[in-house]
């Protein structure tokens, strides 16, 4: 699939396609059955996350599509144009967890956190994300301290109407021309998001902080794998 730099700060790789309708369709239907209350970071169940999740350990580690993605996420990590950065390159990235699938329904949301608990940079140095599903509306990935893009990116798509809710998929980005512009992600199937939590400096990222916003119509899966940099 095709794959862009959306956000420089903190740094944020999109992948169009990179799974097939298919295989999501079965990762949501392995993850249903499982499904408990999300907590944060800390362990705790929060007012401030109101979705479900589980993590897809044990037997569901060796099935054939769960290993699918753990290869593919693998491969995509060894390219070089994806760990690049500024004239170097990022430390590379090992999985540090197990997958966990997420389902968010109308009304449910994850106010803005970072995805490390405080002080603990290391655990969770990226983040790589895919949406299982495409949601009727709302449901963004939205990352309000982002440096975003340049602007003239925008000025060009913005000659159509975006009012329906398939030219917003098409359009992930979003500009309100306030500074910091942050961003938004649509969710699309299929659609994956790399993001660094973690500065090369081994601090975290403050421009890192996101949120899920609240499913308008519709249900959102995705699919979240957490991973350490090697040292």
């Amino acid at each position: 699939g095709e794959r862009r730099v959306v956000s420089e700060e903190p740094r944020i790789i999109l992948f169009d396609n990179f799974l097939s309708k298919a295989d999501c369709e079965v990762l949501v239907a392995l993850a249903r059955p499982d499904l408990q209350r999300s907590r944060v970071a800390t362990g705790t169940e929060t007012p401030s996350r109101t979705s479900h999740g589980t993590f897809l350990t044990g037997r569901k580690e060796h099935e054939a599509v769960v290993l699918k993605v753990e290869e593919k996420i693998a491969q995509c990590l060894k390219r070089p144009e994806v760990l690049k950065f500024k004239s170097g390159y990022r430390k590379p990235l090992i999985k540090s967890e197990a997958l966990q699938v997420v389902r968010y329904k109308k009304g449910e949301f994850y106010n803005e956190h970072y995805d490390n608990k405080a002080g603990n940079a290391s655990h969770r140095a990226a983040t790589f994300m895919i949406y299982l599903t495409d949601v009727t509306s709302g449901g963004a990935t939205y990352f309000p301290r982002s440096s975003g893009r340049p602007g003239a990116v925008d000025a060009q798509s913005s000659g159509s109407s975006a009012s329906s809710g398939e030219s917003l998929k098409n359009k992930f980005w979003h500009n309100e021309h306030r500074a910091p512009p942050g961003l938004r992600i649509y969710p699309k199937q299929g659609r994956a998001v790399l993001f660094w939590s973690r500065l090369p400096t081994g601090n975290e990222d403050m421009a890192s902080i996101h949120a899920a916003e609240a499913v308008v119509d519709g249900e959102k899966w995705i699919m979240t794998r957490w991973m350490r940099e090697i040292e």
